[in-house]
């Protein structure tokens, strides 16, 4: 290969990589709980909810290790909120992951659990009771747009 050939397909790779970092298509999707405290503590890390409620200051301590992951959820779907411009992300888990959320939920009642996508903090309930569902739901905090392309990320993750 000449030197002229590989300098091309270099640029043509760092192209391609500077594109997909524009878009969002290129990332991975990432879908995780972890507990969460109001107050600083070791373990956990400051993070800004996406759309902290009024009686917050939006800024929330979240675990640096999750309780259920992308490997425990079974299925996402969107889910419209009462303004049609804005839409959540319903998420089922699996059997294993189901378990672990009814353990978990069980063992911390009035405690916050935070629903994280993409590395980000979407919300941070406080667990009112046990959950044996398996299903959590992230609230209307995305556009339409954004909520298809986290279910769409999903679908294709787990292909």
């Amino acid at each position: 290969m000449t030197k002229h050939k590989r300098f091309i397909e270099i640029t043509l790779g760092a192209l391609f990589i500077l594109f997909c970092l524009a878009q969002t298509g290129c990332q991975k999707l990432s879908i995780e709980l972890r507990p969460v405290k109001e107050v600083p503590s070791e373990g956990f890390i400051p993070m800004k909810q996406k759309s902290p409620s009024s009686s917050q200051s939006g800024i929330l301590y979240v675990s640096s290790v999750p309780e259920i992951g992308l490997e425990d959820v079974a299925w996402v779907g969107v889910q419209h909120g009462p303004d049609s411009r804005k839409c959540g992300i319903m998420i089922e888990l699996n059997d294993k992951g189901r378990d672990k959320l009814r353990d978990y939920t069980e063992g911390h009642i009035g405690e916050r659990l935070g629903i994280l996508i993409n590395g980000e903090l979407i919300t941070a309930p406080i667990i009112k009771a046990t959950i044996p569902s398996g299903e959590v739901a992230s609230g209307a905090e995305f556009t339409c747009d954004e909520a298809e392309d986290i279910v769409r990320k999903f679908s294709e993750a787990s292909k």
